[in-house]
């Protein structure tokens, strides 16, 4: 873990960040942001 990329860090270098507080949003936040990568790439 010593070696991995302070949160901050990785956070500014991401296209999307996806906060994981519950599974219901999260599963909803993947859905939407797969549906929007798909749009974007047709």
């Amino acid at each position: 873990l010593a070696r991995q990329m302070p949160d901050a860090e990785k956070r500014a270098r991401a296209t999307h960040i996806v906060e994981t507080l519950d599974l219901a949003s999260t599963a909803a936040y993947v859905k939407a942001l797969i549906a929007h990568i798909r749009a974007c790439h047709a």
